[in-house]
């Protein structure tokens, strides 16, 4: 385990975060520095997975924005919600098949309808494939179908034979592995043409991936084809070097969103992956009044 960050306050230590980090090389190798192997539930990370399952039957029904909605974890802005109704409408979905809640499991925020939830765009991709291939709508069930082709995937790209698993917080399963093979399952995944393109539509449209001061879409919008990056729950983060091909996964061990940024944006820089001032990210710790009263180290 390592000491990731330090919270500081009047210039004393005041918290500090622990976590893991991997690193995982285009030649197949775990990096030397980098190469912790601690498993954990991979959540938001694997949405692009999760999205080409989809795109597997729906085609070029599922492309561009509607795509990269299905891979996101959208916080309901105008944009991503006009980007949704349309995918309602193009797939004649009604909001009440989806099956994720209007509650946040982590952070008690009421969403106004299933459509504000984080997850809504990869439920109706899950809703739309399951119309096209004929499948049961009970697609949140492990034994679905198209939860048995995204567990397959995993397998296959990560070359893992026994995952485990559990209940995200949106009613979907989600899957309990290494950092280190959740790494290599996207280095493998930029190697292959097809989450090549996935990657690329994904950067075309990054503004709906999360929103304005998140790491993973301020690192594809400033720059674009260079990276995939996707968060997930409780300080997950990937990023993919789509030009090396390597994957860095960092897990803040105590769940700190911020953090886990704060770090990506560092080791970025650390690995030559990014200049100086490409992404700014803010350290700053302000009280109620809007005052600088510490930052993060």
């Amino acid at each position: 385990m390592r000491k990731l960050a330090i919270k500081t306050r009047a210039n004393k230590r005041e918290t500090e975060h622990y976590g893991y980090i991997a690193l995982y090389t285009a030649d197949q190798q775990l990096d030397k520095t980098y190469n912790d192997q601690e498993s954990f539930y991979l959540r938001s990370c694997i949405k692009a997975i999760q999205a080409k399952v989809c795109q597997d039957i729906l085609l070029d029904d599922l492309e561009n924005e509607f795509l990269t909605i299905a891979a996101s974890s959208h916080l309901a802005t105008e944009e991503q919600l006009n980007v949704l109704k349309k995918m309602q409408n193009k797939f004649s979905i009604d909001a009440n098949e989806l099956i994720c809640g209007t509650k946040s499991n982590s952070n008690s925020i009421q969403f106004k309808t299933k459509m504000h939830n984080y997850c809504s765009g990869k439920h109706m991709a899950f809703i739309a494939a399951c119309k096209k291939a004929g499948y049961e709508k009970n697609y949140y069930e492990l034994s679905h179908p198209l939860q048995t082709k995204v567990l397959e995937e995993l397998k296959s790209l990560s070359c893992v034979s026994n995952i485990d698993t559990a209940i995200d917080g949106c009613g979907l399963p989600t899957f309990f592995m290494s950092i280190a093979d959740l790494a290599k399952i996207f280095t493998e995944a930029a190697q292959k043409n097809i989450y090549q393109k996935i990657f690329q539509t994904i950067n075309n449209y990054s503004h709906l991936i999360s929103k304005q001061g998140r790491f993973d879409q301020e690192l594809m919008q400033k720059k674009p084809q260079e990276f995939f990056a996707k968060s997930g729950a409780e300080g997950m983060i990937l990023v993919n070097n789509l030009i090396s091909y390597e994957t860095l996964v960092i897990k803040v061990l105590d769940g700190n969103s911020r953090i886990k940024d704060l770090v990506a944006q560092k080791i970025l820089k650390e690995l030559g992956w990014l200049k100086k001032d490409a992404v700014k990210l803010d350290n700053n710790i302000y009280n109620s009044q809007g005052l600088v009263v510490g930052e993060i180290i």
